[in-house]
């Protein structure tokens, strides 16, 4: 086709040099005559040097732009770190670094996912389009084979070049949005994967190599803000917890009675935890329980004073006969009366944990949830210092009892 061309326009001899640009070979510069004479010996060298002019040209062209990048690059990491040093929210900081994303990269699709624990993926922060089709709060499971698959199972950065060959809902809605391929770079907390920062490209030309790199880099400050926000709330939860059990032992220390002080523990305890309902109750000789004080969030209402026979399948009995903490997740369908008072208090879920007097189980705390989730894994370990403090509580009422009995 070359050829063709040059002849049209009676060209009968030629020389060319190649122009480098950073040693890859870019192109050549040719230069055309009639005939051999025309173009003395030594001329294909004398094209050279002009073709290393183009040469650095276009490396300078080249450098610049990959200057203009990282700085560009850079600016907007500062920007994001800078929001992330200052413990800013993470909403704030999931809807900046989708912004930087989008004006970097060149698109206007850019997420903060976060994965859950039934294996979908939930959008956090999504560039703001009306047409989007996958706001904040977007629930889709994860397409196998997809970009967001790869980063699940790898921990990785990933891209996807296709989206036309891949099938499910959530293939579906990105086709819809014109999206060909898409990046993405992994949110590590401690370790653990939490999540994925994703950009996607219009149908067009796919996104830039070495882009799901550039996106791992946001998705690393991303990172950072998640665990601090964590490290705040453990610190805090942390603070809160020891508040209250200072108020508790004070409370001891200062041998009020165990009918007030339980009164005080309850409360505390619901509050700290954020559960529906508290309760704590005394185990009676003829294998029943009393319930001798009890909060709530006014969703409910408990039986004080009710005795309660621990028969049939429920926690009091449960903690009763093993000595340690139990929980249990549904009500529907267990028989006896504790179980059917609960069931009545809309219950769904509960942790029990004894309370040890002079080594025996005395009674027993209870915590109370009327929602669909369990209570968290820690509920246990949580409780246990409140109970430890109960016992105390009836251990020192009981040892006074018996020196005023040994006095008289």
């Amino acid at each position: 086709q070359i050829g063709a061309a040059l002849r049209e326009h009676s060209a009968g001899a030629g020389v060319a040099g190649p122009i480098v640009v950073g040693a890859r070979l870019w192109g050549a510069m040719a230069v055309g005559a009639r005939n051999a004479e025309a173009l003395p010996p030594g001329s294909e060298h004398r094209v050279a040097q002009f073709a290393e002019l183009i040469s650095t040209a276009i490396a300078n062209v080249e450098s610049r732009g990959q200057v203009e990048r990282l700085a560009a690059e850079q600016s907007a990491l500062r920007r994001v770190a800078m929001l992330v040093a200052r413990h800013a929210p993470a909403e704030d900081v999931f809807s900046l670094v989708t912004e930087e994303l989008s004006g970097l990269l060149g698109v206007d699709v850019v997420r903060t996912i976060r994965f859950e624990p039934d294996g979908s993926a939930t959008v956090v922060a999504a560039t703001g389009r009306h047409e989007d089709r996958m706001p904040p709060g977007t629930n889709m499971p994860i397409v196998p084979g997809g970009m967001l698959d790869q980063v699940f199972r790898t921990g990785r950065p990933a891209r996807y070049e296709d989206y036309s060959k891949v099938g499910g809902p959530t293939a579906a809605v990105l086709r819809e949005e014109g999206v060909r391929s898409a990046v993405g770079g992994p949110i590590l907390v401690d370790g653990q994967l939490w999540g994925a920062m994703v950009a996607a490209a219009r149908t067009g030309a796919a996104l830039p190599s070495g882009s799901e790199e550039r996106v791992a880099q946001f998705a690393e400050l991303v990172s950072t803000t998640i665990s601090n926000i964590e490290s705040r709330a453990k610190v805090e939860r942390l603070a809160a917890e020891q508040s209250a059990l200072r108020r508790v032992a004070t409370l001891v220390a200062r041998e009020f009675s165990p009918e007030d002080l339980f009164a005080t523990l309850v409360e505390e305890l619901g509050v700290l935890l954020e559960v529906d309902g508290t309760a704590i109750l005394r185990y009676e000789p003829d294998s029943s329980a009393t319930v001798l004080a009890g909060w709530s969030d006014g969703a409910i209402t408990l039986p004080i004073g009710a005795r309660l026979s621990l028969e049939g399948e429920n926690l009091a009995g449960q903690v009763h006969r093993t000595g340690s903490a139990w929980r249990k997740e549904d009500y529907s369908g267990a028989p006896g009366m504790i179980a059917a008072t609960v069931r009545e208090l809309g219950i769904r879920s509960a942790v029990a944990s004894p309370i040890v007097v002079e080594g025996a189980t005395w009674g027993v705390i209870a915590v109370l949830s009327r929602q669909p989730d369990s209570l968290p894994s820690d509920t246990e370990a949580r409780i246990a210092e409140f109970t430890r403090q109960a016992g105390l509580a009836v251990a020192n009422a009981k040892s006074r009892s018996d020196l005023a009995e040994s006095r008289a």
